[in-house]
């Protein structure tokens, strides 16, 4: 239950939050002259998935650095791309693959801002 609480729990409702963000018929404008502002938020969105993600699969196989990246970054590109698509489904929305895209370079970066903060704990 512990596991759960600290590791599963974590995951899972930050998945529910981006289901739901992403099932909003319009998104609040940050007011920011930035061009790319939407990018770098699916960014900073998926790096935080990514390392709940590392986390969640190291609590479970903590022997296996491999599988822990692997199966954390192929879960953060799945949902990713399941998210796109659940966009085509809402109006206003849309399924955009450069979204997919900063979403990727979010989960590679939390991936290594995963190992960089593992690696220290351990010292």
């Amino acid at each position: 239950m512990r596991k759960f609480v600290l590791y599963t729990l974590p995951l899972l409702l930050y998945a529910v939050l981006i289901y739901w963000v992403s099932s909003l018929e319009k998104l609040p404008d940050p007011h920011i002259e930035f061009d790319l502002i939407d990018k770098v938020a699916h960014a900073i969105e998926y790096c935080v998935f990514s390392v709940l993600a590392h986390r969640f699969f190291a609590a479970f196989e903590p022997k296996s650095a491999k599988t822990v990246y692997i199966g954390a970054i192929l879960l953060g590109l799945f949902y990713a791309a399941s998210d796109e698509i659940h966009q085509l489904f809402v109006p206003g929305r849309f399924c955009d693959f450069y979204d997919w895209v900063a979403d990727a370079i979010g989960i590679g970066c939390g991936a290594i801002l995963y190992f960089l903060l593992s690696s220290r704990s351990e010292r």
